[in-house]
């Protein structure tokens, strides 16, 4: 497993959280050709996230609908997560692996459509107890 070393990036330099653990690392690649990637960290949806929309937005839309809150969820996830490219097949992406901030855009277009195509007002996640 290809270890992983958080920090930031400040006024264009590099800044690790355990830069010791870092450079032990490199002293076990000594000699050896490496590759080296810089991503921005993300976090994935919280549990929180997840009880909010599939408790309260998908269970309101299956109510309203009589549809099964899978259905719902197969459905809106087909309209609004982001696109992945299978050769010439394009599907949705799971929402299991969005980010928060992207969970929190899917959510929010989850609450538009409601909104606008079937009349449901979905409250804020702060105004409902998870």
């Amino acid at each position: 497993m290809t270890p992983t070393f958080p920090g930031a990036i400040q006024d264009g330099k590099l800044l690790l959280d355990n830069k010791p653990e870092f450079i032990a690392h490199l002293h076990t690649l000594n000699g050896k050709r490496v590759n080296v990637t810089v991503e921005k960290q993300t976090r994935r949806r919280s549990n929180e996230q997840n009880r909010y929309l599939w408790g309260v937005c998908y269970k309101l839309i299956a109510d309203h609908t009589g549809a099964d809150p899978e259905e719902v969820h197969i459905a809106l996830k087909y309209q609004f997560s982001p696109k992945r490219f299978i050769g010439n097949l394009v599907a949705p992406a799971t929402t299991k692996r969005l980010d928060t901030i992207d969970f929190i855009t899917y959510i929010e277009k989850v609450r538009q459509w409601a909104a606008e195509e079937l009349n449901i007002i979905i409250p804020d996640p702060n105004e409902v107890k998870l």
